[in-house]
């Protein structure tokens, strides 16, 4: 008998704009316990996600910062970890300063919420509020040097959708050995968020890897999801949707299922057949 995984995004597609999950949503997640492994897969470092979602929460698995690491819901154990070594991050940091582009090098897990950030000819209020949120553990490069340590990714903010895509492929072009991720940005909902990271940490690296360590062969998967990030992961899935309040892009792509507001996890969690009781 195959084993049952369900994956879902956080923001944007279980919780809304305002932090609230629908009542729905929460209620299929916790019908799911015992008949599928479920796995939240977010860009959000985990004291982030912390701030929101506790321990006691009905999930199992938590795929951090888009594969940066992979993590035990109820214990916070760390399972596996994706990082960009130093010499990497120093020339990452070298090609965006000569750019002029304002940008974030994050600590490795559990604290990749803590930064180092330079700000270029070009700062983003949203590049803004992240430093000034984390004031006291965002630390300016023209004022510190960079640690020989290893790191979870590189973000760049950038306002521009054609800039932020231009700039993702100028990356790609240089460095051939990195993953970049495009995401909507949590905070203004507008700006892109170009982030850079290594080249095994994606979403659906991060679930790969979380079958590896649970010895899962073949599993069926239901995914969901709302933005450019979820992409990779959605594609590997057996059955895969979009909350209603997606791009239109990504949702000529994919099923989709009522928006993030009206329970779009629920649904996707009924038409999977995983739960027979929904």
């Amino acid at each position: 008998m195959k084993t049952n995984i369900f994956v879902t995004d956080i923001d944007g597609t279980l919780f809304d704009e305002n932090g609230k999950i629908n009542d729905l949503a929460l209620l299929a997640l916790e019908k799911l316990q015992g008949k599928a492994i479920r796995v939240l897969a977010t860009g959000r470092s985990l004291p982030s996600l912390r701030t929101f979602i506790k321990e006691n929460f009905p999930a199992d698995y938590l795929v951090l910062s888009c594969g940066v690491g992979i993590v035990r819901n109820s214990s916070n154990q760390i399972l596996k970890t994706n990082f960009l070594d130093y010499k990497k991050v120093l020339e990452i940091s070298d090609f965006l300063k000569n750019e002029g582009l304002s940008f974030s090098i994050q600590f490795p897990l559990p604290e990749n919420h803590k930064m180092y950030f330079w700000k270029g000819r070009i700062h983003p209020e949203d590049f803004l509020f992240r430093i000034n949120k984390y004031d006291g553990e965002a630390f300016d490069l023209k004022m510190f040097e960079i640690k020989n340590m290893e790191y979870s990714q590189i973000i760049s903010v950038v306002d521009d959708v054609k800039e932020a895509i231009k700039l993702i492929n100028l990356l790609k072009e240089k460095f051939r050995d990195i993953n970049i991720i495009r995401s909507t940005s949590p905070v203004n909902h507008q700006s892109v968020w170009v982030e850079i990271q290594n080249k095994d940490a994606s979403k659906s690296s991060g679930l790969k890897q979380l079958l590896e360590i649970l010895e899962i062969e073949n599993p069926n998967i239901c995914g969901i999801g709302n933005d450019y990030n979820d992409l990779d992961f959605l594609e590997i899935c057996k059955q895969a949707y979009i909350v209603d309040n997606s791009p239109e892009e990504l949702k000529n792509k994919f099923q989709t299922v009522p928006s993030v507001k009206m329970g779009g996890v629920y649904h996707a969690c009924k038409n999977s057949g995983f739960c027979e009781d929904l």
